[in-house]
């Protein structure tokens, strides 16, 4: 059995829409964004994982303690 690879997510922390490169906006963020999302540089998909997971940790404390 072969493992199925993981489309990249988009840049926003937390998104977890399919992109073609990894740690791109997807064009409905930058619809709804639009100045407010600043060119940064390139994140590897290491590094986008690595955040997504602290972004997941705390939506996850905001639930434990019924914030959300």
């Amino acid at each position: 059995m072969t493992a199925i690879p993981s489309l990249p997510s988009g840049a926003s922390p937390g998104c977890q829409l399919d992109v073609e490169i990894p740690g791109t906006p997807r064009q409905g963020c930058v619809k709804a964004f639009g100045n407010m999302l600043r060119p940064g540089r390139p994140l590897t998909e290491a590094e986008i994982a690595d955040r997504d997971e602290a972004v997941h940790n705390v939506y996850r404390v905001a639930r434990l303690r019924g914030v959300l």
